[in-house]
């Protein structure tokens, strides 16, 4: 997989198993951030991280600090080394826990809140939790058969399919 834009744009970044991670393509991950806009001196939470690719492209485009959750040991091995290999690991960080527990026990937010949860383990709890954790956007990816709940003080901004998934991005009510 590489990098999309930014500082790091065209760089190949390691993929964890397929077994254990359902990569995003390039196409998804570009809209994303076209979507996003100007990420200088952001803070970005990415939860079911996987190889960490939107926290290294959050980085990429001028975010200034990136916290990864990501259950799987596999995978945080994967995304400490493309850290490792791209001379960030200062300004990101990597929480090896299942994300719910992480929400349950953390209470910092973030301007941008990533969820990439596997599709067929989606929990409207930790859905909910995680919103609660985005200062100005929130940005889900999720299985286009899936229904995502309403966020209580967001509003779906954006909805786009991108083969079998759809990004969602929420912003807080005015």
């Amino acid at each position: 997989m590489k990098i999309t834009g930014g500082s790091f744009k065209s760089r190949d970044i390691a993929q964890p198993s397929a077994e254990t991670t359902r990569p995003m393509t390039g196409k998804a991950t570009e809209a994303i951030f076209n979507m996003l806009g100007d990420m200088r001196g952001l803070s970005v939470l990415d939860l079911y991280a996987g190889s960490g690719v939107l926290g290294i492209e959050s980085v990429s485009r001028g975010a200034s600090s990136v916290i990864a959750v990501e259950r799987d040991r596999q995978a945080a091995r994967v995304i400490q080394d493309n850290y490792d290999k791209l001379g960030i690991s200062e300004v990101l960080r990597i929480e090896t826990q299942p994300v719910p527990l992480w929400l349950a026990t953390n209470t910092m937010t973030f301007d941008i809140v990533f969820a990439d949860p596997p599709f067929a383990e989606f929990d409207e709890t930790a859905f909910i939790e995680a919103s609660k954790k985005a200062g100005n956007v929130y940005v889900v990816r999720h299985g286009k058969r899936q229904t995502l709940p309403s966020v209580p003080g967001m509003d779906l901004r954006r909805h786009r399919q991108y083969g079998n998934s759809l990004l969602a991005l929420y912003t807080p009510q005015n």
